[in-house]
């Protein structure tokens, strides 16, 4: 899948948002789907320029060394459920 800059990004939001055309014709402008133009006009509406952002996983190696090295629980039943399966 191929990585937009933010700034690039914004700029497309900001041509769909100043009407400079709907999302088909954005789309041929720039080559890019009519879904992932939206896609960005809906997540800046939403979160503004951070929802163009990067999505980055916050976990640090430790704590991902952390949930490797704990012993795997078998089961996590809600309490007051028995074993039987039901039909």
């Amino acid at each position: 899948m191929k990585r937009y800059q933010t700034e690039f990004k914004l700029e497309v939001v900001k041509s769909f948002l100043a009407g400079e055309g709907g999302a088909k014709l954005l789309a041929r402008r720039w080559s890019l789907s009519e879904e992932k133009i939206r896609s960005w006009v809906s997540h800046y509406r939403l979160h503004g320029i951070d929802g163009l952002r990067p999505k980055r996983s916050a976990y640090s190696a430790q704590f991902k060394l952390q949930v490797l090295s704990e012993p795997h629980r078998e089961s996590r039943r809600p309490v007051g459920l028995s074993q039987t399966s039901f039909v």
